[in-house]
Parts: C-alpha cells; structure tokens; sequence
C-alpha cells in the first residue's frame, strides 16, 4: 500500500511541476497545432490561431523560411510573424503542420 502512495505521490508530483524537457515539448506541439489551419476556418478563428502562435514565442523571435520553390525569408518579432500568418491563412487552403520526435 505504502508502495501505492509514493507511485501516485510521484506522479502527481510530475503532472503538477512538469520538467523542462517536457515543458518545451508541450510548448512545441501547441505552436504546431496553432500555425495549423482548415480551409473552411472563419476569419476569428485564423485571427485566433495567429494570436496563439505568437503567444508560444518570445518577442524576439526569429524565424528563417525556405519553402522549396521560393526564395528563403525572415521572419523577426512576433508583429511580423502575426502579419505572415494571416496573410498566408488569407491567401492559402490550408496547412497542417505535423512534428515528428521532437528532441530537446
């Protein structure tokens, strides 16, 4: 029973303060499923979709795109990640961004 306690008092321990590892992580995967979009998305759900993006990043981001075809570009600042992604939430179908085994 003893053995029991000190399970669940671990666990409980680890939900409640999550590492850092798995805090990132869990960071990651929230950025990835907000920069992803539906085509059939209202306009405040790619509104939201943008404010949660930028809400995973630091002011000072920087972000380096190079989508094959296209000519490499930069991203810096959230206020210009936000302008990106409704431009290309306006523009595009849709994304889905899926992320492999993400390692920290």
């Amino acid at each position: 029973m003893a053995l029991l306690l000190i399970a669940a008092a671990w666990w409980l321990y680890r939900w409640w303060f999550p590492s850092d590892v798995n805090r990132v992580k869990a960071l990651i995967r929230e950025a990835a499923e907000a920069a992803s979009w539906r085509a059939d998305s209202g306009g405040l759900q790619k509104l939201a979709g943008a404010n949660q993006l930028t809400a995973c990043c630091t002011p000072d981001v920087e972000i380096s795109l190079d989508a094959g075809g296209r000519a490499p570009r930069s991203i810096r600042g959230t206020e210009e990640l936000r302008q990106v992604v409704l431009a290309a939430r306006t523009a595009g179908t849709s994304l889905e961004v899926e992320l492999g085994e993400v390692e920290v």
